[in-house]
């Protein structure tokens, strides 16, 4: 993870913590700076999740099990969020794009895929941040988390 990155996601962080300031949903947001912070484990039989254990890394994990580190979490009201940087020009399909997560809009690359379906597989609620819509991601986040506060449907922030 890059500086840039770090930066971006601080910034959508400090959104998220002014948002709850104000509303008091009672979400407490952590975020990935690349130590673990937000790691989740997933098993693709149970369909479960679970926290790594104090010193468990990478390598501790097998089959059924896989790790994921999201950008932004809340594991306790099962709230994630993923900052997708674009490729280059855009281009007809992700499969095509040379390396990030293609474009809004686009076909999710294979890994955002699996990386989507452990998400809904063990009931977590997330929402992506594209690079395109960074500067203008307010309202995107403050429904975003209302419609977690109320138990709405989340499905729409996916994309």
């Amino acid at each position: 993870m890059g500086v840039v990155d770090i930066v971006i996601l601080h910034e959508i962080y400090k959104k998220l913590l002014e948002l709850e300031k104000e509303h008091n949903w009672g979400f407490n947001f952590k975020t990935d700076d690349g130590n673990f912070e937000t790691a989740i484990i997933f098993n693709e039989e149970t369909k479960s999740s679970r926290r790594p254990g104090p010193g468990e890394t990478w390598n501790d994990i097998k089959y059924p099990e896989t790790l994921i580190c999201p950008d932004i979490s809340d594991y306790d009201h099962k709230i994630l969020f993923e900052y997708e940087e674009e490729t280059g020009n855009r281009r007809s399909g992700a499969y095509l794009a040379k390396k990030g997560h293609g474009h809004m809009g686009d076909l999710p690359t294979k890994r955002d895929s699996s990386r989507n379906q452990h998400y809904r597989n063990s009931k977590f609620r997330f929402c992506r941040i594209w690079e395109l819509e960074f500067k203008n991601m307010d309202d995107k986040l403050f429904h975003f988390l209302a419609d977690c506060f109320c138990n709405r449907d989340t499905t729409k922030y996916e994309n």
